[in-house]
């Protein structure tokens, strides 16, 4: 069944103004303009283009790759948690694997909006994601 348009345009604006806050919160810490955040397109794996959310030179032989996901982990049906987990990582992977990075060392991560509040489920999205190498960072305990 499909969701009511009213409903997604809902949460397609708070995943937008989700975004814009963890990019703004990263520039500031940073000293850059907002503006200036340094998304990068990437050719995947596949060679189709993609679009990571933070894209950051560690080194000259070192790149972080990261997501930001608006992903309310207490809202998803349990039967849908490791398929999402798993399109998530194989994003990430997409673009680490790109041609472009492949003499580079890379660091992957994902930050999502809110801790779950089941603690076990908190721990079956840190280890899942711990098992691709992908760090997990829940914004919540940060802005706090």
């Amino acid at each position: 069944m499909a969701m009511p348009r009213e409903i997604f345009l809902k949460l397609m604006k708070e995943a937008n103004s989700f975004h814009k806050e963890v990019q703004a919160s990263w520039a500031k810490e940073r000293g850059v303009n907002p503006e200036g955040i340094p998304e990068r397109s990437l050719k995947k794996d596949t060679g189709r283009p993609g679009r990571a959310d933070v894209f950051v030179t560690v080194e000259d032989d070192h790149v972080a790759i990261v997501e930001i996901k608006y992903t309310i982990w207490d809202k998803k049906p349990q039967k849908d948690i490791k398929r999402l987990m798993t399109r998530y990582a194989r994003q990430l992977y997409s673009y680490m694997d790109s041609k472009e990075f492949e003499e580079m060392d890379k660091t992957l991560g994902i930050i999502f909006p809110q801790r779950p509040k089941n603690n076990q489920l908190t721990e079956l999205v840190e280890d899942g994601f711990g098992e691709y190498g992908i760090s997990v960072v829940w914004w919540d305990d940060e802005s706090n």
